[in-house]
């Protein structure tokens, strides 16, 4: 008898095969290790007031943040994380406020390092680092494209105990901007403690609000007082509806920040095709909620203030409301006191109005270091000019008495040391002027009485109540309005703003940013005309349009601007103006403090989508289904071009379409397809179905591309579709001894090249170690099968089961594998006769088909199939008398895609197993 093939050796593996995220790789595959990534979360545009005169005197932000997210995405916790802020040349204007070192003491394992879009919570494998940057408040400061020097380099990178050094890319920069200060921007209110201890991790929270509908791009962010570091944000938008992020910064449509590219600070956001939007729509923002957790470095007092700047409109622009009124918060932190120590810290929440509800926050810490251990008492007198309304507190009593204006409220605690109890103050001022109000705690056994009062004075406006209108009419009848135009019309919006308030208002605020599609003229430049009494200073930037509003009693304000439709509009161009009160005052009736006037460009504007339905397998045919839109307001004209160059691992077969013209160029393996038919506006032509073979396992992406039939819009022109990587399962049988004699070295078999594969373990000769001839045997001898197996394709390899039936006159050798180490799970006592080698650990599993990985199937015996598998499968099929001599059969689980040569050592192994010739 002479041993020749393998004619019986089957695979089942689960049709199921999910796509598998990015494996990094480790020195010793055989030992855990941490390993590092590291990815920036910040905006490289930051910026000064964009004038000068008003920057020098110290308007607008010149604090920024920086960051990046550090991840550890290996199978062991990372110690002594640290990251560092790196300037590498550029600007003189810039510096750091505070460390430039940031660390933490672990960062444990996880799977991923960066959630697409930033949305959900920030994973717990990862770890956000944020630095201080300030800009001198110089004109040498801001940047420029033509010189740079102006633009300052820098990288960020992060290390730990026993790893290399990682780093953000190191061509980015930091950009200089000019800002507009604008007061659609706003923050409503800033919560949290006022009052914090030294070590202590706490939570402010931020709500405020931006133009509707929000903008391309938007940093949300805090500027922090020294001795607080941020550790990681949440935040949730209300446009898109339910948004979310868990940084500060929010790229919507898709921003460049590398330098080298020709799509780089062209003031076109969202021109690269190839870095997908944000958010849905392009744009994010409205109504925004920001957690803010920061850790307490040291003690001393300060205030935290909120940035809200964008891009829009071709410009940047920051909140006008930067350090005041509700945009400032006041906190004070402490180094903890000995015994027990009560504080009381009263702040008001925003600015109060007379008639107008307003809130105070009593804030009771503990600074000490025992507990408190009898009742804990806030007496609050409140003056004549503020009327009680209500005070409540979680673990609170209050009782107000209006005898003698006096709130008291208790608690029986205790109150723990370095935590705080908040009590909440609604008052109703009943007129205007400076009020002051104190608030008083007592305790037993304080040993600190010097911190028990705390006073808050604020200066108390009478309620505006400003109102603003907006219509868009054609340029030559401003005042018949209109609901559509066309590419390059004239178009004209006029604003009317009226001061409904009893008195007049000086200092109001209007700010209309129109929409980029339009451009505002400079021949017939936007007016105001005030009506008398009233005055109107108006600033035009660009499309920026803004004015400062003086407002008799009655009074109104009338902006008329005149724009250009550009000759690429397509869809609706939307356009809000919004009005804003003084610094100090209250608008009571903020539903008319914003309007609106839209209008629909007449033009086609094409939209193409990319998708598929089939499982995309390895050798095997599958379709991509392409499908044009037209969501303009008018139809196509014209010729109607898709091309779609496939990418490598996929070939073509065919593409075809009702009404459509295809054609396949083998030389850039490139689809056209062509139609003369029209489409509708808001409707879709005919799908085009284009066929290809699958020719590789990795994962890759297709584009598609329309073009033609009057499609003024070429940003939205492309659509992709995602193919997940797929598993790809190598295998190599050898004979590997016979009787005693081992058979060693590496024989390259033909007819097929897996044993060539370049991620098969270093040197071959042992990891595929084995003949494939195995010469003349005799009844009697043993020889030993070894089917070695390789996971290399595009994604892991999961539900893994091999099969391989015992040759026809041969017959398994029962407990050939006694001396190899007990595989769980297995019948105690029975003969072990399987051995595997996965993940660089040999085992041996026993005959019997029993709680052990692995067993044998005698003759006739049906072996399951597989999780996720479909019958029939080949082993089940073939484990008849007339193929062989019953089943080996071994489940391997998931093999990790190999990613190098032997890593990881979970992506390979062996099954082994010795058959006595009959």
């Amino acid at each position: 008898m002479k041993l020749q093939r393998f004619p019986n050796l089957k695979l089942l593996a689960s049709a199921a095969l999910a796509l598998a995220g990015a494996t990094l790789g480790i020195a010793n595959p055989a030992i855990a290790a941490p390993q590092l990534t590291i990815t920036p979360i910040t905006w490289n545009v930051i910026g000064l007031d964009s004038v000068a005169s008003q920057m020098l005197g110290g308007a607008g932000p010149d604090q920024f943040l920086e960051g990046a997210r550090v991840c550890n995405v290996g199978d062991a916790t990372a110690t002594n994380v640290t990251a560092s802020f790196v300037k590498t040349g550029g600007s003189s204007y810039i510096s750091l406020v505070g460390a430039s070192t940031l660390s933490i003491p672990s960062l444990p394992a996880g799977p991923t390092s960066h959630p697409p879009g930033n949305t959900g919570p920030t994973p717990s494998n990862c770890s956000d680092f944020y630095f201080n940057v300030k800009i001198a408040r110089d004109r040498a400061s801001y940047s420029t494209l033509a010189n740079a020097s102006t633009r300052q380099q820098f990288y960020i990178s992060a290390t730990g105990t026993g790893l290399g050094t990682i780093t953000t890319p190191q061509n980015r920069e930091l950009y200089v901007e000019k800002l507009v200060s604008q007061s659609r921007n706003a923050v409503d209110s800033i919560s949290g403690p006022s009052t914090v201890f030294v070590g202590d991790i706490v939570q402010y929270t931020v709500k405020g609000h931006t133009a509707p509908g929000g903008y391309e791009q938007l940093s949300f962010l805090p500027v922090l007082p020294g001795f607080f570091q941020l550790l990681s944000v949440s935040t949730t938008y209300s446009s898109p509806s339910g948004s979310t992020n868990n940084v500060v910064y929010a790229d919507a449509c898709g921003w460049e920040n590398n330098p080298s590219s020709t799509y780089y600070h062209n003031n076109l956001t969202c021109n690269n095709p190839a870095i997908p939007s944000g958010y849905v729509g392009e744009k994010v923002g409205d109504n925004v909620t920001t957690v803010y957790t920061i850790k307490i470095l040291s003690a001393g007092s300060g205030a935290l203030t909120n940035i809200i700047y964008d891009f829009s409109g071709s410009s940047y622009h920051y909140n006008a409301d930067v350090g005041t009124g509700a945009n400032l918060f006041a906190v004070t932190a402490f180094a903890p006191s000995t015994g027990i120590d009560l504080m009381v810290q009263k702040t008001r929440v925003g600015t109060f109005a007379n008639g107008i509800n307003g809130q105070y926050t009593l804030n009771v810490s503990n600074a000490g270091t025992l507990s408190t251990t009898g009742t804990i008492t806030v007496t609050d007198v409140l003056p004549a000019s503020l009327d009680y309304v209500s005070a409540t507190g979680n673990g609170w009593t209050c009782n107000y008495v209006l005898a003698n204006r006096t709130l008291t409220c208790t608690s029986s605690g205790p109150l723990a040391p370095k935590t705080n109890s908040n009590i909440t103050l609604t008052v109703k001022p009943n007129t205007t002027g400076t009020i002051s109000n104190t608030a008083t705690v007592a305790t037993a056994n304080d040993t600190v009485a010097s911190n028990n009062t705390s006073n808050d004075t604020t200066t108390v406006n009478a309620p505006v109540n400003l109102a603003v209108t907006k219509t868009v009419g054609i340029a030559s009848s401003s005042g018949t309005p209109i609901t559509s135009t066309s590419p390059n019309s004239n178009i004209t919006y006029t604003v009317k703003v009226t001061n409904n308030s009893s008195f007049d208002v000086i200092g109001a605020k209007l700010s209309d940013i129109v929409d980029p599609a339009i451009t505002v003229s400079t021949t017939s430049a936007p007016v105001c005309n005030p009506s008398g009494g009233s005055t109107c200073t108006l600033t035009t930037t660009g499309n920026d349009v803004s004015a400062l509003l003086n407002l008799k009693s009655g009074g109104t304000a009338t902006i008329t601007i005149t724009g250009t439709v550009a000759s690429s509009a397509t869809g609706t161009i939307p356009n809000t103006a919004q009005v804003a009160p003084p610094a100090g005052y209250v608008d009571q009736n903020l539903t008319d403090n914003a309007a609106s006037a839209d209008v629909n460009v007449n033009a086609s504007d094409l939209t193409i989508a990319k998708t598929h339905t089939d499982k995309f397998l390895l050798n095997q045919n599958s379709s991509f289904l392409l499908t044009v839109k037209n969501i303009g307001f008018s139809a196509t004209s014209g010729t109607i071009t898709v091309t779609d160059q496939l990418p490598t691992g996929l070939t073509y077969q065919s593409a075809a379409g009702a009404g459509w013209s295809c054609s396949f160029n083998a030389t850039n393996t490139t689809v056209t397809c062509t139609t003369s038919n029209v489409i509708a506006a808001s409707s879709s032509a005919n799908p085009i179905t284009i066929t290809v073979r699958r020719d590789s396992s990795a994962a890759t992406t297709n584009t598609a591309t329309v073009s033609g039939g009057g499609d003024k819009n070429n940003t939205n022109d492309f659509g992709s579709d995602a193919i997940a990587g797929v598993s790809q399962l190598r295998l190599v049988k050898r004979i590997t001894a016979i009787n005693t004699t081992n058979r060693t070295g590496f024989v390259d078999g033909t007819g097929t090249t897996d044993d060539n594969a370049t991620n098969w373990p270093s040197p071959t000769s042992t990891s595929l170690a084995g003949v494939i001839n195995g010469g003349a045997v005799r009844s009697g001898d043993v020889v030993e099968y070894t089917i070695y197996f390789l996971s290399d394709g595009g994604a892991d390899a999961q539900n893994v089961v091999l099969c391989d039936l015992v040759p026809l006159n041969q017959t398994l050798v029962a407990n050939a594998y006694s001396t190899v180490a007990v595989a769980p799970g297995g019948t105690a006592g029975a003969t072990r006769s399987i051995a595997t080698s996965v993940n660089g650990a040999q085992v041996s599993y026993t005959d019997l088909v029993d709680g052990d990985a692995g067993g044998f199937y005698v003759v006739g015996a049906s072996v399951p199939v597989p999780v996720g598998g479909t019958s029939p499968q080949p082993c089940p099929a073939a484990n008849t008398s007339a193929n062989g001599n019953g089943a080996v059969v071994v489940n391997l689980g998931t093999l990790l895609r190999a990613t190098a040569s032997g890593t990881p050592a979970s992506s390979y192994g062996f099954v082994r197993f010795r058959a006595k010739v009959n």
